[in-house]
């Protein structure tokens, strides 16, 4: 299992995220955040939402992500998993 599959089934485990969803909402909040973590590599946490945003902005992520990046509540993320977890609220 490569450490990105461990992670994220790590983080499906923890009360409160998309594993308390419904199963078709809980796959589809994963994806989400499994495609937007792909335009965010190299982002130092913590983060604030603008520097997500233009991390995303300068890796080409399509206007879908960025949107959605866009709508979060939160205005700094302490780490990845807070990231997720917004990320997944949001979807």
């Amino acid at each position: 299992m490569s450490p990105n599959a461990e992670q994220t089934d790590l983080r499906q485990s923890r009360p409160g995220d998309a594993s308390d969803q419904p199963p078709d909402q809980a796959g589809f909040a994963t994806a989400i955040a499994v495609q937007v973590e792909r335009y965010l590599k190299g982002l130092r946490y913590p983060a604030k939402r603008q520097e997500v945003l233009a991390r995303a902005r300068l890796s080409g992520a399509p206007a879908e992500i960025t949107q959605l990046l866009e709508r979060l509540r939160e205005k700094k993320f302490p780490s990845p998993d807070d990231l997720d977890d917004a990320l997944r609220d949001e979807a």
